[in-house]
């Protein structure tokens, strides 16, 4: 989980670059780890929770983790996109306010983005990846 916030901090990094934005203090100031990280929390919580159950149904690893993604990849989509949608008044200011807070507000929305993306694709490789078998005796890497 913690791999998120380098993530998401660099594929924003990466679109301010491309749009032109200039990123300042109040921009990387403004992020919230928390915010960042949510996402990953949930899904790892259901991913190990879901092979903590067993092989009741004889599924495999790779099957639960599937499915415990599937189960919560669309409440954590909403949540980080109404995250984003609270940013949505600052791209409307103007003028000095405009040019203060528009930076904040793009890289706010690209990093949740990131956090987005990894979330739903890439947490999911990552435990398919270190928990092959699934968790030995209840207990997690």
């Amino acid at each position: 989980m913690a791999i998120t916030i380098p993530f998401s901090l660099l594929f924003a990094a990466s679109c301010l670059n491309l749009k032109g934005i200039p990123a300042n203090l109040l921009s990387l100031g403004a992020l919230d780890f928390g915010m960042v990280v949510d996402g990953a929390v949930v899904m790892v919580e259901n991913i190990v929770r879901h092979l903590g159950r067993g092989n009741k149904d004889g599924k495999t690893p790779r099957q639960q983790i599937f499915e415990a993604a599937h189960e919560v990849q669309r409440p954590v989509f909403y949540a980080i996109a109404i995250i984003i949608t609270a940013y949505l008044p600052i791209f409307t200011l103007q003028r000095v306010e405009g040019r203060l807070f528009k930076p904040m507000a793009w890289t706010v929305a690209f990093a949740l983005l990131g956090a987005i993306i990894f979330s739903i694709v890439i947490v999911p490789a990552l435990a398919s990846l270190f928990y092959p078998a699934g968790p030995k005796n209840g207990t997690t890497r």
